[in-house]
């Protein structure tokens, strides 16, 4: 007869062994699956001159893909992209830091949220997200053309999660 702590024991014995086999199952199937398919040929369906379907051990490869020069555009689809040309300099990539302290109660600036924003005239005003600008230390704006610049909330109104950030232009 056993006693409970050696039911215990031998419960626990089995468990950890029928793991260790599985854990070694997938993991050689994985070894060996990856090393049997090393070195295969791949093989591509071709049609033969009699019209049936076979593999050949050439690789399929497309030279050149044909496209149509022709495309034409369903009239919202050319309103969209004439907006887009139109305005997508406007829009511009907005990243902040945020302060948080150290243990001696130093504060380092870290890297905080990210968002877009709209410039909303020619003084450089920018309408965002409050999300985007919530606690920020500081505001770096990206124009259209890859230029940083650096920015400053102006007023943010978290309820409704709007926010301007003005920028020298």
């Amino acid at each position: 007869m056993y006693s409970d702590i050696q039911v215990r024991l031998i419960t626990v014995l089995e468990v950890l062994a029928g793991v260790f086999v599985a854990a070694a199952l997938v993991f050689g199937g994985f070894y060996f699956g990856s090393k049997a398919g090393a070195g295969q040929i791949t093989r591509t369906p071709a049609f033969s001159s009699d019209g049936e379907y076979r593999f050949t051990g050439e690789p399929l490869v497309f030279d050149h893909l044909a496209a149509s020069d022709d495309v034409s555009f369903s009239v919202d689809e050319q309103r969209n992209i004439e907006i887009y040309q139109a305005r997508n300099k406007g829009v511009v990539n907005i990243s902040t830091e945020t302060l948080s302290y150290n243990w001696f109660l130093e504060p380092v600036p870290r890297e905080g949220s990210t968002g877009s924003g709209s410039i909303i005239d020619e003084r450089g005003y920018v309408l965002t997200n409050h999300h985007v600008v919530a606690d920020a230390y500081r505001v770096h704006i990206t124009l259209a053309d890859g230029e940083q610049v650096p920015g400053e909330v102006i007023g943010s109104d978290p309820e409704n999660d709007l926010a301007v950030v003005k920028f020298d232009p």
